[in-house]
């Protein structure tokens, strides 16, 4: 069989549109990997977690409440923290947990004609402080120096606050609380409508870039999770149909194959024929040149040669016998 007669694929060549294609495969894939990334990776490492211990600051904490806080720096009035009293001022080392009342510079003072806290004048509708509480029970007027802030709780009757220990230092804020979780539900915090309404604070909009972090995680899962199972599906096609182009091609070199040993199969029996043919045909021309010398009469023993040759007519295997010489003919009997 010819080397010609069997069947080579030569692997088709990639169309552009495929390589676009994949290239943009491959870019989302790396898009959605580094949003996922970075997603994960700022809350991580700027979100530490507490747990609160003391009801000082019921009712935007209960006991036992995790807490997400980040960092501390950027404050607004109104910001419920996480900070360290030095023990001068508070007799331990442990963290507090309070709200922020006022900060650097501020005028903090109690109370007025209503029994509000006024900052710099301007008094607070303190929606948040602990339902039967008052938002202090003594009087108090400070002016805040560089680097110190006025803290409370919200639980104004239980808590330990600056009411005791004075103005504390900014620079022992630990973090900002963010979130909340009550059991499975997360609140996140945002800055009291009593400082925004008054003009003490802007409208809290930094728990925004959290939500937006955890959006766009989803989303780079999401996408993630559609390119993984379309791709499989589109390269399974791919595969499919390389699959029957290499299953065709094999069918033609069995084909091809079977063709071959076939006119081989052939000619190999037309030439066994032909010659068993001849064989036989030998041996018949020396049966009868032996029984030939056998009746001629006072003849000498002598080896004879035929001339036995096979004249085969097309398509038959039928041969023609030379006459006797006429000395082999024997003699009449009278």
């Amino acid at each position: 069989m010819a080397q010609s007669d069997v069947a080579t694929r030569v692997p088709p060549k990639e169309r552009p549109k495929r390589r676009i294609g994949r290239i943009i495969f491959w870019a989302l894939v790396g898009l959605a990997t580094i949003s996922l990334i970075v997603s994960i990776a700022i809350p991580v490492l700027s979100i530490q977690a507490y747990t609160e211990q003391s009801p000082t600051m019921e009712k935007a904490i209960f006991p036992g409440d995790r807490l997400l806080t980040v960092n501390g720096s950027g404050l607004h009035r109104g910001d419920v923290i996480v900070l360290r009293v030095p023990a001068r001022q508070s007799r331990t080392s442990g963290l507090f947990i309070k709200r922020v009342i006022g900060l650097p510079g501020d005028h903090v003072a109690c109370c007025d004609a209503r029994g509000r806290i006024t900052v710099n004048g301007k008094p607070l509708d303190e929606t948040y402080v602990y339902p039967g509480n008052r938002p202090a029970l003594s009087r108090f007027s400070v002016a805040l120096g560089r680097g110190q802030i006025w803290v409370m709780g919200d639980h104004r009757n239980i808590s330990v606050d600056s009411r005791k220990w004075g103005p504390v230092a900014v620079s022992g804020v630990v973090g900002r609380v963010v979130i909340v979780g009550h059991g499975s539900n997360f609140t996140a915090l945002r800055t009291p409508q009593a400082f925004v309404s008054v003009g003490l604070a802007p409208a809290d909009t930094r728990p925004d870039l959290y939500l937006r972090l955890a959006f766009l995680a989803l989303a780079s899962v999401a996408l993630i999770a559609r390119l993984t199972t379309a791709r499989p599906t589109a390269a399974a096609a791919r595969r499919t149909s390389g699959r029957a182009a290499c299953s065709s091609a094999r069918s033609r070199s069995r084909r091809r194959l079977s063709t071959g040993l076939t006119r081989s199969a052939t000619e190999f029996t037309r030439s066994a024929m032909e010659s068993m043919v001849c064989a036989r045909f030998s041996l018949v021309c020396s049966i009868s040149a032996t029984i030939a010398s056998g009746l001629v009469p006072f003849a000498a023993p002598r080896a004879v040669t035929l001339p036995c040759t096979s004249t085969a007519l097309s398509g038959s295997a039928i041969a023609s016998v030379p006459p006797l010489p006429p000395s082999w003919r024997v003699p009449s009997s009278r």
